[in-house]
């Protein structure tokens, strides 16, 4: 814990004046780095709160990152129903305690152990927290609540149907507390493929900000979020049309795109598709494609 302090304190002011000279080239709010840096990044370990930092430190005006509940009630950032490629752990998520989790290495985005360990929820909001900047940002963090019940949520495959399923309401309720705790209500979003979540959210929190994702599932996305008056809607970066973008706007629902890499996908989805942000699985890539297309939005 004491490391995260430093490296927070060791480049925060170095960031606003970073986040100040960035302002006049890419637009806040454009590029949300995924699970921190990108899920396949080398050093830093996907959803950790070094990954999350570093991310910032990049050219983020916001993060993205997964939420899951422990055995022992705990919240920790972890994205599969399982442990292996994660870490040096095995088993499913939902069936370990922090005791075990907190022996674990994480691991980089080629598979190759780390000094690192893994992060729980309260350290990932500490770094949120530690780098928003108040008054530019329309929010500096996606937190995207992972939910493994069969069929319902984020899909694991088949190994879906052996782990013990997510606590969802449970994990709702102790994120919303947490992130009410870090002073941070009015600076996230909260995203999920489970509508159940959602529904959730908006009875506990009817002010918050909550966005539905979609993948290959799910159907007429955009006309269930615009039914349900949801904040926005992500969608996979290669599902998306201009048609279904422009309905979403008219009717004041953002669209997000998850998770290009490649530089001249994330200019089409900017320039053609007007989508209002990546959630970018190569940072760099991400704010070049930003400083070139980002002010072609016709709906501002």
């Amino acid at each position: 814990m004491r490391f995260l302090y430093t490296v927070v304190a060791a480049t925060f002011l170095p960031l606003s004046a970073l986040a100040l000279d960035r302002a006049a080239m890419v637009p806040e709010g454009r590029v949300i780095g995924h699970r921190g840096l990108g899920a396949h990044h080398v050093p830093e370990p996907e959803n950790s709160a070094w990954a999350l930092a570093a991310a910032f430190q990049a050219g983020v005006s916001a993060v993205e990152f997964d939420v899951q509940l422990t055995t022992d009630d705990e919240l920790i950032l972890a994205h599969d129903v399982t442990l292996d490629r994660m870490t040096t752990g095995s088993g499913c998520v939902s069936e370990r305690d922090l005791t075990y989790l907190s022996r674990l290495q994480l691991r980089d985005g080629k598979g190759h152990p780390t000094e690192k360990s893994v992060s729980t929820f309260d350290e990932a909001l500490d770094i949120v927290r530690a780098y928003d900047v108040p008054g530019t940002r329309p929010f500096v963090a996606d937190i995207h609540i992972k939910v493994y019940d069969h069929f319902h949520g984020d899909w694991g495959g088949l190994v879906n149907h052996f782990c013990s399923p997510t606590r969802y309401r449970k994990l709702t309720r102790m994120v919303l507390e947490a992130v009410r705790k870090h002073g941070l209500s009015d600076r996230v979003i909260f995203t999920a493929f489970d509508e159940r979540v959602l529904k959730l959210i908006r009875k506990l929190e009817p002010k918050a900000r909550v966005g539905l994702l979609s993948d290959f599932r799910q159907v007429n996305a955009i006309k269930r979020a615009l039914k349900a008056k949801y904040d926005a809607v992500g969608l996979e970066f290669d599902r998306i049309n201009a048609k279904e973008t422009k309905l979403a706007h008219d009717h004041g629902l953002a669209v997000y795109a998850w998770s290009p890499a490649a530089e001249a996908d994330m200019e089409k989805l900017f320039a053609t598709y007007q989508v209002d942000s990546v959630i970018a699985d190569d940072v760099p890539n991400a704010l070049q494609a930003c400083r070139k297309s980002c002010y072609t939005l016709a709906h501002e």
